[in-house]
Protein backbone atom coordinates (compact mmCIF):
# COMPACT_ATOMS: atom_id res chain seq x y z
CA UNK A 1 0.00 0.00 0.00
CA UNK A 2 1.09 3.56 -0.62
CA UNK A 3 1.54 6.31 1.95
CA UNK A 4 -2.00 7.75 1.79
CA UNK A 5 -3.49 4.30 2.18
CA UNK A 6 -1.27 3.69 5.17
CA UNK A 7 -2.37 6.89 6.84
CA UNK A 8 -6.06 6.16 6.15
CA UNK A 9 -5.72 2.68 7.57
CA UNK A 10 -4.05 3.90 10.71
CA UNK A 11 -6.72 6.59 11.19
CA UNK A 12 -9.49 3.99 11.04
CA UNK A 13 -7.71 2.20 13.87
CA UNK A 14 -7.66 5.28 15.98
CA UNK A 15 -3.95 5.99 15.72
CA UNK A 16 -2.99 9.66 15.68
CA UNK A 17 0.32 11.41 15.52
CA UNK A 18 2.67 13.22 13.25
CA UNK A 19 2.89 11.97 9.69
CA UNK A 20 6.53 10.99 9.75
CA UNK A 21 8.20 7.73 8.59
CA UNK A 22 9.11 6.92 12.18
CA UNK A 23 5.55 7.40 13.44
CA UNK A 24 4.10 5.30 10.62
CA UNK A 25 6.61 2.50 11.25
CA UNK A 26 5.74 2.52 14.93
CA UNK A 27 2.01 2.26 14.32
CA UNK A 28 2.43 -0.39 11.60
CA UNK A 29 4.60 -2.46 13.90
CA UNK A 30 1.88 -2.20 16.56
CA UNK A 31 -0.60 -3.49 13.99
CA UNK A 32 1.60 -6.48 13.13
CA UNK A 33 2.64 -5.30 9.69
CA UNK A 34 6.06 -6.09 8.27
CA UNK A 35 7.35 -2.63 7.47
CA UNK A 36 9.93 -4.19 5.17
CA UNK A 37 7.35 -6.02 3.05
CA UNK A 38 5.36 -3.07 1.75
CA UNK A 39 4.80 -3.05 -2.01
CA UNK A 40 4.12 -0.22 -4.43
CA UNK A 41 1.36 -0.26 -7.09
CA UNK A 42 3.61 -2.31 -9.42
CA UNK A 43 4.23 -5.01 -6.80
CA UNK A 44 7.79 -3.95 -6.10
CA UNK A 45 9.01 -3.89 -2.52
CA UNK A 46 9.30 -0.39 -1.17
CA UNK A 47 10.18 1.03 2.18
CA UNK A 48 8.17 3.45 4.28
CA UNK A 49 10.91 6.00 3.75
CA UNK A 50 10.53 5.71 -0.03
CA UNK A 51 6.76 6.21 0.25
CA UNK A 52 7.32 9.28 2.38
CA UNK A 53 9.74 10.76 -0.17
CA UNK A 54 7.31 10.09 -3.05
CA UNK A 55 4.50 11.78 -1.15
CA UNK A 56 6.64 14.81 -0.34
CA UNK A 57 7.56 15.18 -4.02
CA UNK A 58 3.91 15.04 -5.03
CA UNK A 59 2.98 17.69 -2.49
CA UNK A 60 5.80 19.90 -3.78
CA UNK A 61 4.56 19.55 -7.37
CA UNK A 62 1.06 20.48 -6.24
CA UNK A 63 2.39 23.52 -4.40
CA UNK A 64 4.35 24.64 -7.43
CA UNK A 65 1.24 24.31 -9.61
CA UNK A 66 -0.83 26.41 -7.16
CA UNK A 67 1.93 29.01 -7.04
CA UNK A 68 1.99 29.24 -10.83
CA UNK A 69 -1.79 29.77 -10.87
CA UNK A 70 -1.59 32.56 -8.29
CA UNK A 71 1.20 34.26 -10.29
CA UNK A 72 -0.96 34.10 -13.45
CA UNK A 73 -3.96 35.59 -11.59
CA UNK A 74 -1.78 38.39 -10.25
CA UNK A 75 -0.46 39.09 -13.76
CA UNK A 76 -4.04 39.35 -15.05
CA UNK A 77 -4.95 41.79 -12.28
CA UNK A 78 -1.96 43.96 -13.10
CA UNK A 79 -2.93 44.02 -16.79
CA UNK A 80 -6.48 45.13 -15.89
CA UNK A 81 -5.10 47.85 -13.63
CA UNK A 82 -2.77 49.11 -16.35
CA UNK A 83 -5.70 49.22 -18.78
CA UNK A 84 -7.75 51.25 -16.33
CA UNK A 85 -4.86 53.68 -15.88
CA UNK A 86 -4.62 54.07 -19.65
CA UNK A 87 -8.35 54.82 -19.84
CA UNK A 88 -8.08 57.43 -17.12
CA UNK A 89 -5.13 59.00 -18.93
CA UNK A 90 -7.28 59.25 -22.06
CA UNK A 91 -10.03 60.83 -19.93
CA UNK A 92 -12.29 57.87 -20.60
CA UNK A 93 -14.99 57.46 -17.98
CA UNK A 94 -16.18 53.97 -17.15
CA UNK A 95 -19.62 54.04 -15.50
CA UNK A 96 -21.36 51.16 -13.77
CA UNK A 97 -25.07 51.60 -14.52
CA UNK A 98 -27.75 50.38 -12.13
CA UNK A 99 -31.23 49.73 -13.42
CA UNK A 100 -33.44 52.05 -11.41
CA UNK A 101 -36.65 51.34 -13.26
CA UNK A 102 -37.92 49.64 -10.11
CA UNK A 103 -37.74 53.00 -8.35
CA UNK A 104 -39.89 54.66 -11.02
CA UNK A 105 -43.47 54.93 -9.80
CA UNK A 106 -44.63 55.29 -13.42
CA UNK A 107 -42.93 52.01 -14.44
CA UNK A 108 -41.90 53.79 -17.64
CA UNK A 109 -45.43 54.67 -18.82
CA UNK A 110 -46.23 58.17 -20.10
CA UNK A 111 -49.62 58.19 -18.42
CA UNK A 112 -52.41 55.96 -17.20
CA UNK A 113 -53.81 55.85 -20.73
CA UNK A 114 -50.47 54.54 -22.01
CA UNK A 115 -50.49 51.88 -19.29
CA UNK A 116 -54.01 50.71 -20.06
CA UNK A 117 -53.37 50.58 -23.81
CA UNK A 118 -50.26 48.45 -23.16
CA UNK A 119 -52.21 46.15 -20.82
CA UNK A 120 -54.93 45.72 -23.41
CA UNK A 121 -52.55 44.91 -26.26
CA UNK A 122 -50.55 42.48 -24.12
CA UNK A 123 -53.69 40.51 -23.26
CA UNK A 124 -54.42 39.67 -26.91
CA UNK A 125 -53.84 36.09 -28.02
CA UNK A 126 -50.31 35.57 -29.29
CA UNK A 127 -49.25 39.10 -28.33
CA UNK A 128 -45.96 39.82 -26.64
CA UNK A 129 -46.31 41.21 -23.14
CA UNK A 130 -44.95 44.73 -22.77
CA UNK A 131 -41.79 44.47 -20.64
CA UNK A 132 -42.94 47.38 -18.50
CA UNK A 133 -45.97 45.37 -17.43
CA UNK A 134 -43.91 42.55 -15.96
CA UNK A 135 -43.24 44.72 -12.92
CA UNK A 136 -46.99 45.21 -12.44
CA UNK A 137 -48.08 41.58 -12.75
CA UNK A 138 -50.97 40.54 -10.50
CA UNK A 139 -51.85 36.98 -9.63
CA UNK A 140 -55.15 35.35 -10.49
CA UNK A 141 -57.00 32.08 -10.04
CA UNK A 142 -57.91 32.07 -13.70
CA UNK A 143 -54.58 30.84 -14.96
CA UNK A 144 -50.91 31.14 -14.34
CA UNK A 145 -50.67 33.29 -11.25
CA UNK A 146 -47.29 34.61 -12.26
CA UNK A 147 -48.52 35.83 -15.62
CA UNK A 148 -49.93 39.32 -15.80
CA UNK A 149 -51.93 38.53 -18.90
CA UNK A 150 -53.79 35.95 -16.80
CA UNK A 151 -54.10 37.79 -13.53
CA UNK A 152 -54.08 41.40 -14.59
CA UNK A 153 -51.73 44.25 -13.83
CA UNK A 154 -51.40 46.70 -10.98
CA UNK A 155 -51.82 50.31 -12.04
CA UNK A 156 -48.51 52.17 -11.50
CA UNK A 157 -48.29 53.92 -8.14
CA UNK A 158 -47.80 57.34 -9.74
CA UNK A 159 -51.23 57.23 -11.36
CA UNK A 160 -53.09 55.64 -8.46
CA UNK A 161 -51.66 58.43 -6.27
CA UNK A 162 -53.20 61.00 -8.62
CA UNK A 163 -56.59 59.40 -8.12
CA UNK A 164 -56.03 59.42 -4.36
CA UNK A 165 -55.15 63.11 -4.50
CA UNK A 166 -58.49 63.83 -6.20
CA UNK A 167 -60.30 62.02 -3.40
CA UNK A 168 -58.68 64.28 -0.80
CA UNK A 169 -58.79 67.50 -2.78
CA UNK A 170 -59.10 70.81 -0.94
CA UNK A 171 -62.77 71.28 -1.84
CA UNK A 172 -63.81 67.84 -0.51
CA UNK A 173 -65.54 67.41 2.82
CA UNK A 174 -63.12 64.70 3.94
CA UNK A 175 -60.25 67.17 3.63
CA UNK A 176 -61.89 69.22 6.44
CA UNK A 177 -62.05 66.30 8.87
CA UNK A 178 -59.55 65.14 11.45
CA UNK A 179 -57.66 62.74 9.19
CA UNK A 180 -55.70 59.75 10.46
CA UNK A 181 -53.89 57.20 8.30
CA UNK A 182 -53.30 53.65 9.43
CA UNK A 183 -51.92 50.37 8.10
CA UNK A 184 -54.50 48.42 10.12
CA UNK A 185 -58.12 47.59 9.33
CA UNK A 186 -59.42 48.78 12.70
CA UNK A 187 -58.31 51.31 15.31
CA UNK A 188 -59.43 51.62 18.94
CA UNK A 189 -59.72 55.10 20.42
CA UNK A 190 -60.02 56.15 24.04
CA UNK A 191 -62.19 59.19 24.78
CA UNK A 192 -63.63 61.12 27.72
CA UNK A 193 -66.81 62.99 26.75
CA UNK A 194 -67.36 64.70 30.08
CA UNK A 195 -67.44 68.51 30.18
CA UNK A 196 -65.45 70.90 32.39
CA UNK A 197 -68.73 72.00 34.01
CA UNK A 198 -70.25 68.56 34.48
CA UNK A 199 -70.47 66.52 37.66
CA UNK A 200 -68.79 63.44 36.22
CA UNK A 201 -65.24 62.73 35.15
CA UNK A 202 -62.20 64.60 36.44
CA UNK A 203 -63.17 67.25 39.01
CA UNK A 204 -61.36 70.09 40.72
CA UNK A 205 -62.06 71.34 44.23
CA UNK A 206 -61.22 74.38 46.32
CA UNK A 207 -59.47 73.25 49.45
CA UNK A 208 -57.77 74.68 52.49
CA UNK A 209 -54.05 74.49 53.13
CA UNK A 210 -53.08 70.96 54.18
CA UNK A 211 -56.65 69.90 53.56
CA UNK A 212 -57.55 66.56 51.99
CA UNK A 213 -58.17 66.59 48.21
CA UNK A 214 -61.15 64.68 46.92
CA UNK A 215 -60.14 62.24 44.24
CA UNK A 216 -61.80 61.91 40.86
CA UNK A 217 -61.08 59.97 37.71
CA UNK A 218 -61.86 60.27 34.03
CA UNK A 219 -64.76 58.42 32.47
CA UNK A 220 -63.08 56.64 29.61
CA UNK A 221 -64.84 55.13 26.62
CA UNK A 222 -63.27 52.67 24.22
CA UNK A 223 -64.44 52.91 20.66
CA UNK A 224 -63.24 50.67 17.84
CA UNK A 225 -63.55 52.07 14.34
CA UNK A 226 -63.33 49.59 11.47
CA UNK A 227 -62.35 50.58 7.97
CA UNK A 228 -64.75 49.93 5.10
CA UNK A 229 -63.94 49.36 1.46
CA UNK A 230 -65.15 51.69 -1.27
CA UNK A 231 -64.45 50.71 -4.85
CA UNK A 232 -65.02 51.59 -8.48
CA UNK A 233 -65.08 49.08 -11.33
CA UNK A 234 -64.59 50.72 -14.72
CA UNK A 235 -65.19 48.87 -18.00
CA UNK A 236 -63.13 50.05 -20.97
CA UNK A 237 -63.75 49.12 -24.58
CA UNK A 238 -61.02 48.56 -27.13
CA UNK A 239 -61.85 51.90 -28.73
CA UNK A 240 -61.50 53.72 -25.42
CA UNK A 241 -58.27 51.91 -24.58
CA UNK A 242 -56.70 52.98 -27.85
CA UNK A 243 -57.41 56.62 -26.97
CA UNK A 244 -54.81 57.46 -24.35
CA UNK A 245 -56.03 61.04 -23.55
CA UNK A 246 -59.59 59.79 -23.10
CA UNK A 247 -58.44 57.21 -20.59
CA UNK A 248 -56.44 59.84 -18.73
CA UNK A 249 -59.58 61.95 -18.32
CA UNK A 250 -61.83 59.03 -17.44
CA UNK A 251 -59.61 57.37 -14.87
CA UNK A 252 -57.43 60.02 -13.26
CA UNK A 253 -60.23 62.57 -13.00
CA UNK A 254 -63.58 60.80 -13.09
CA UNK A 255 -62.72 57.87 -10.84
CA UNK A 256 -61.17 60.25 -8.30
CA UNK A 257 -64.23 62.51 -8.44
CA UNK A 258 -66.65 59.61 -8.00
CA UNK A 259 -64.74 58.13 -5.08
CA UNK A 260 -64.53 61.56 -3.47
CA UNK A 261 -68.26 62.13 -3.91
CA UNK A 262 -69.15 58.72 -2.46
CA UNK A 263 -66.95 59.26 0.60
CA UNK A 264 -68.16 62.82 1.20
CA UNK A 265 -71.76 61.68 0.88
CA UNK A 266 -71.35 59.03 3.57
CA UNK A 267 -69.71 61.60 5.86
CA UNK A 268 -73.03 63.43 5.62
CA UNK A 269 -75.54 60.54 5.25
CA UNK A 270 -73.69 57.31 6.10
CA UNK A 271 -75.47 54.66 8.19
CA UNK A 272 -72.33 53.40 9.93
CA UNK A 273 -73.06 49.86 8.70
CA UNK A 274 -70.40 48.91 6.15
CA UNK A 275 -69.64 52.61 5.64
CA UNK A 276 -68.76 55.72 7.70
CA UNK A 277 -71.31 57.08 10.18
CA UNK A 278 -72.70 60.29 8.72
CA UNK A 279 -73.41 63.54 10.54
CA UNK A 280 -77.18 63.31 9.95
CA UNK A 281 -77.31 59.88 11.63
CA UNK A 282 -74.87 60.50 14.47
CA UNK A 283 -76.06 60.40 18.06
CA UNK A 284 -74.33 63.67 18.90
CA UNK A 285 -76.05 65.75 16.18
CA UNK A 286 -78.56 68.37 17.35
CA UNK A 287 -81.64 69.11 15.25
CA UNK A 288 -83.15 72.60 15.54
CA UNK A 289 -86.94 72.59 15.16
CA UNK A 290 -88.78 74.83 12.71
CA UNK A 291 -90.46 77.97 14.01
CA UNK A 292 -93.96 77.79 15.44
CA UNK A 293 -96.58 79.83 13.73
CA UNK A 294 -96.34 77.68 11.73
CA UNK A 295 -93.30 78.21 9.54
CA UNK A 296 -94.18 77.84 5.90
CA UNK A 297 -93.02 74.72 4.11
CA UNK A 298 -89.73 74.86 2.20
CA UNK A 299 -88.61 78.11 3.77
CA UNK A 300 -85.69 79.33 5.85
CA UNK A 301 -86.17 82.19 8.28
CA UNK A 302 -83.63 84.19 10.23
CA UNK A 303 -84.66 82.54 13.52
CA UNK A 304 -83.61 79.15 12.09
CA UNK A 305 -80.10 80.36 11.44
CA UNK A 306 -79.75 82.17 14.76
CA UNK A 307 -80.92 79.16 16.78
CA UNK A 308 -78.59 76.82 14.88
CA UNK A 309 -75.68 79.13 15.62
CA UNK A 310 -76.62 79.18 19.32
CA UNK A 311 -76.51 75.37 19.58
CA UNK A 312 -72.95 75.11 18.21
CA UNK A 313 -70.29 73.95 20.71
CA UNK A 314 -68.11 77.04 20.54
CA UNK A 315 -64.65 76.20 21.85
CA UNK A 316 -61.08 77.39 21.30
CA UNK A 317 -59.95 76.33 17.83
CA UNK A 318 -63.46 75.60 16.56
CA UNK A 319 -63.96 76.39 12.87
CA UNK A 320 -67.56 75.53 11.96
CA UNK A 321 -68.82 75.75 8.37
CA UNK A 322 -72.33 76.12 6.91
CA UNK A 323 -73.09 73.35 4.44
CA UNK A 324 -76.15 74.22 2.38
CA UNK A 325 -77.98 72.83 -0.62
CA UNK A 326 -77.96 75.11 -3.65
CA UNK A 327 -81.77 75.33 -3.42
CA UNK A 328 -81.32 77.05 -0.06
CA UNK A 329 -79.22 79.90 -1.45
CA UNK A 330 -82.18 82.11 -2.58
CA UNK A 331 -83.68 81.74 0.91
CA UNK A 332 -80.45 82.91 2.53
CA UNK A 333 -80.18 85.92 0.27
CA UNK A 334 -83.64 87.06 1.41
CA UNK A 335 -82.93 86.73 5.14
CA UNK A 336 -82.92 89.92 7.16
CA UNK A 337 -82.91 91.00 10.78
CA UNK A 338 -84.41 94.42 11.54
CA UNK A 339 -84.43 95.08 7.79
CA UNK A 340 -80.69 94.30 7.61
CA UNK A 341 -79.49 91.35 5.52
CA UNK A 342 -77.85 88.68 7.66
CA UNK A 343 -76.28 87.03 4.65
CA UNK A 344 -74.56 89.13 2.03
CA UNK A 345 -71.53 87.72 0.22
CA UNK A 346 -68.48 89.95 0.28
CA UNK A 347 -68.11 91.95 -2.90
CA UNK A 348 -71.89 91.61 -3.41
CA UNK A 349 -73.15 88.90 -5.73
CA UNK A 350 -70.66 89.53 -8.52
CA UNK A 351 -67.47 88.74 -6.63
CA UNK A 352 -67.59 86.14 -3.87
CA UNK A 353 -71.02 84.52 -4.13
CA UNK A 354 -70.81 82.24 -1.08
CA UNK A 355 -69.21 84.49 1.53
CA UNK A 356 -70.01 84.03 5.22
CA UNK A 357 -73.15 83.65 7.32
CA UNK A 358 -72.84 85.08 10.83
CA UNK A 359 -69.11 85.19 10.24
CA UNK A 360 -68.76 81.53 9.28
CA UNK A 361 -68.02 80.27 5.72
CA UNK A 362 -70.84 79.02 3.49
CA UNK A 363 -70.20 75.94 1.34
CA UNK A 364 -72.72 74.91 -1.30
CA UNK A 365 -72.87 71.15 -1.68
CA UNK A 366 -75.04 68.47 -3.25
CA UNK A 367 -74.52 66.37 -0.12
CA UNK A 368 -77.14 68.42 1.73
CA UNK A 369 -80.77 67.47 1.23
CA UNK A 370 -83.18 69.51 -0.86
CA UNK A 371 -84.85 72.65 0.50
CA UNK A 372 -87.34 71.91 3.31
CA UNK A 373 -85.95 68.49 4.24
CA UNK A 374 -83.88 67.62 7.29
CA UNK A 375 -80.27 68.36 6.48
CA UNK A 376 -80.75 71.02 3.81
CA UNK A 377 -78.62 73.17 6.13
CA UNK A 378 -75.87 71.67 8.30
CA UNK A 379 -73.69 73.73 10.63
CA UNK A 380 -70.66 71.60 11.47
CA UNK A 381 -67.21 71.78 13.04
CA UNK A 382 -65.50 69.13 10.90
CA UNK A 383 -62.44 68.99 13.14
CA UNK A 384 -64.69 66.97 15.47
CA UNK A 385 -65.26 64.35 12.80
CA UNK A 386 -62.49 61.73 12.50
CA UNK A 387 -61.70 59.85 9.29
CA UNK A 388 -59.40 56.88 9.01
CA UNK A 389 -57.84 55.94 5.72
CA UNK A 390 -55.44 53.26 4.60
CA UNK A 391 -51.85 54.44 4.44
CA UNK A 392 -51.42 52.37 1.27
CA UNK A 393 -53.79 54.72 -0.59
CA UNK A 394 -55.63 53.56 -3.68
CA UNK A 395 -55.37 49.92 -4.73
CA UNK A 396 -55.71 49.61 -8.47
CA UNK A 397 -55.64 46.65 -10.83
CA UNK A 398 -56.72 45.55 -14.30
CA UNK A 399 -58.20 42.29 -15.56
CA UNK A 400 -59.52 40.96 -18.87
CA UNK A 401 -61.72 38.17 -17.45
CA UNK A 402 -64.83 39.92 -16.14
CA UNK A 403 -66.24 40.75 -19.57
CA UNK A 404 -64.06 38.42 -21.58
CA UNK A 405 -66.86 37.51 -24.02
CA UNK A 406 -67.39 41.19 -24.84
CA UNK A 407 -63.71 42.05 -25.30
CA UNK A 408 -64.01 44.64 -22.56
CA UNK A 409 -61.30 45.24 -19.98
CA UNK A 410 -62.07 45.92 -16.32
CA UNK A 411 -60.16 48.39 -14.18
CA UNK A 412 -60.71 48.24 -10.42
CA UNK A 413 -59.90 50.97 -7.92
CA UNK A 414 -60.48 50.60 -4.19
CA UNK A 415 -59.50 52.05 -0.85
CA UNK A 416 -60.53 51.64 2.77
CA UNK A 417 -62.12 54.49 4.72
CA UNK A 418 -63.83 54.91 8.07
CA UNK A 419 -65.32 57.94 9.75
CA UNK A 420 -67.55 59.13 12.58
CA UNK A 421 -67.84 62.07 15.00
CA UNK A 422 -65.48 61.98 17.92
CA UNK A 423 -68.46 62.49 20.26
CA UNK A 424 -71.25 59.96 20.70
CA UNK A 425 -73.79 62.35 22.27
CA UNK A 426 -74.52 66.06 22.56
CA UNK A 427 -73.20 67.86 25.63
CA UNK A 428 -75.27 69.36 28.42
CA UNK A 429 -74.82 73.11 28.71
CA UNK A 430 -73.67 74.67 31.95
CA UNK A 431 -75.94 77.69 32.33
CA UNK A 432 -78.38 77.11 29.46
CA UNK A 433 -81.03 74.49 28.86
CA UNK A 434 -80.41 73.17 25.34
CA UNK A 435 -77.64 70.73 24.50
CA UNK A 436 -74.71 71.84 22.37
CA UNK A 437 -72.82 69.93 19.72
CA UNK A 438 -70.25 70.37 16.95
CA UNK A 439 -72.96 69.24 14.49
CA UNK A 440 -76.23 71.13 14.06
CA UNK A 441 -79.00 70.50 11.50
CA UNK A 442 -82.29 72.20 10.67
CA UNK A 443 -85.37 70.01 11.03
CA UNK A 444 -87.77 69.42 8.13
CA UNK A 445 -90.22 72.21 7.21
CA UNK A 446 -93.07 70.39 5.48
Amino acid sequence: MDWNMLIKHLQTKGYVGEETPEAVKKHLDAEGFDVEAIEDKDGNAVSVDALWNARSKTKMNVSQTQLAKEVADLRDQLEVKNTENELVGKKTIVTHVRDRSEDDKTLGFKGIGDFMNAAHKSSQRGARVDERLNKAALGSSYGNEGTGADGGFLVPEEYSDKIYANVFSEDSIISMTDQITTSKNAVTFVSDETTPWGSSGVQVYWTEEAGAITQSKPQLKYNTIRLHKVAALVPATEELLSDGPAMESLIAQKVGERLSYAIDDTIMHGSGAGQPLGILNAGCTVSVAKEAGPQAADTVVAANILKMYARMLHRPGANPVWFVNQDVLPQLLNLSLNNNPIYMPSGMLADAPFGTLLGRPVMLTQHCNTLGDLGDIVFADMSQYVTLSKSSGINAARSMHLWFDQEVEAFRFSTRIAGQPWMTAALDSDNSSPDVSPFITLAARA
